[in-house]
């Protein structure tokens, strides 16, 4: 088995958006809440103000990388890698002949060598003002995408954390032969280029801009 660092470099923003399915439970619940009635939009991630934080991705402590949204896009990629042997693609080496050591990579933003920590934003959930949401984003390193979304025949206000410029980097563990360092820098290249990462990515089912990078393999 062989191991090599990566390390990705963000060359557009990166939004984050978790199905984090207690959060939400959470938001609902307070939807419902009688008292905040008049303070409740549906449809408007902004009530309540805090809704956002549900979004994020982390690793119990503080902001991270999840390592299997990394591996869909390696997988996208690798199926355009023409295999050493016969007329298969890279796409199941991805997948069967190497894994990331741990769950999550480590994840920086805006220059930072320290990660956001989930602490920082513990204070947050007792704010009702969003103007205050965004500027506590952006003294962490990051912004809050408020944007409308069309779902169904309605438009709803989405609510996303971006990170504007982004590094993450983790081991990642080699079996297959195959799977040379080459061919690594190959696929990380096409995954990085034509897949993206995370939420509106160019290989979404609406493609956008967003997730784009570039990898350094050692």
């Amino acid at each position: 088995m062989r191991t090599y660092t990566i390390a990705l470099e963000g060359l557009t923003p990166l939004l984050m958006h978790r199905d984090n399915l207690e959060f939400k439970a959470a938001v609902e619940k307070w939807q419902r809440d009688p008292s905040n009635r008049d303070k409740s939009v549906p449809g408007d991630d902004r009530s309540p103000a805090w809704a956002w934080i549900g979004s994020l991705y982390h690793d119990g402590t503080a902001v991270a990388l999840p390592t299997d949204c990394v591996m869909a896009s390696l997988m996208g990629a690798g199926a355009e890698v023409k295999a050493p042997r016969g007329k298969k693609s890279m796409k199941a080496q991805t997948q069967s002949g190497m894994a990331f050591s741990e769950p999550f990579l480590a994840f920086t933003t805006n220059g930072s060598k320290s990660a956001v920590q989930m602490t920082a934003l513990a204070s947050l959930q007792l704010e009702e003002d969003f103007d205050k949401h965004m500027e506590a984003s952006r003294a962490l390193g990051f912004a809050l995408d408020i944007r409308r979304a069309r779902i169904g025949t309605s438009k709803h206000v989405r609510v996303r954390p971006m990170f504007e410029t982004w590094k993450a980097h983790g081991a990642l563990n080699v079996w297959d032969d195959s799977l040379s360092k080459d061919v690594l820098e190959t696929i990380f290249y096409l995954a990085g280029d034509k897949y993206g990462l995370l939420e509106w990515r160019p290989s979404g089912r609406r493609p956008g801009p967003f997730g784009r990078f570039r990898a350094t393999v050692k």
